[in-house]
């Protein structure tokens, strides 16, 4: 397998073993929702950056409104969610949109206290700031679905880390 440099936020790299490409499965994991993407020793080294949840939403709303859609606000009750969600994901050290206890991203806002009709959710693992998890989120249809949703008004974003630094990002999408 060759190492891959990740020139500015990230790329993904063809898998090789024994100078021979797979890339049957490559788009077998692109179709059952899986990403891979190999980072370089160099991006691995680096330090995961704070969360600034201002900042976050202000990308988050740029983003929107190159796309022609409404911003959102920053709300204290999903970021509550997002961040006991990420540390949920964390202490798991695997990414998914259920709750150890089954929850759904809905069910989490409400139980911090917000009333949500709609609560989309991005989750993601290893990036080393939220920016870099938002370059992976544009990317994917799914993900940029949520990041673009014209019917949710408000935000939340959350990050936990593993004891051996590996950043959790979670980014919760609402309407009360």
């Amino acid at each position: 397998m060759k190492e891959c440099s990740v020139p500015g936020k990230g790329t993904s790299c063809l898998f090789t073993f024994a100078g021979r490409a797979i890339p049957l499965l490559l788009v077998l994991l692109f179709l059952t929702g899986c990403g891979v993407s190999l980072v370089s020793r160099k991006y691995a080294e680096q330090p995961v950056q704070p969360l600034n949840a201002q900042a976050a939403v202000a990308e988050i709303n740029a983003y929107r409104k190159a796309n022609g859609v409404r911003p959102v606000v920053l709300d204290a009750r999903l970021s509550r969610s997002a961040a006991l969600h990420s540390f949920d994901l964390a202490k798991r050290g695997r990414i998914s949109h259920s709750g150890s206890d089954g929850s759904s991203p809905k069910v989490r806002a409400r139980r911090a206290g917000y009333r949500a009709k709609i609560a989309s959710e991005n989750v993601a693992g290893g990036q080393k700031s939220f920016s870099d998890a938002m370059f992976y989120w544009k990317r994917s249809r799914g993900h940029r679905r949520n990041l673009l949703r014209a019917n949710v008004t408000a935000a939340g974003v959350g990050m936990a880390q593993t004891q051996d630094q590996k950043a959790y990002w979670t980014l919760v999408l609402g309407r009360e």
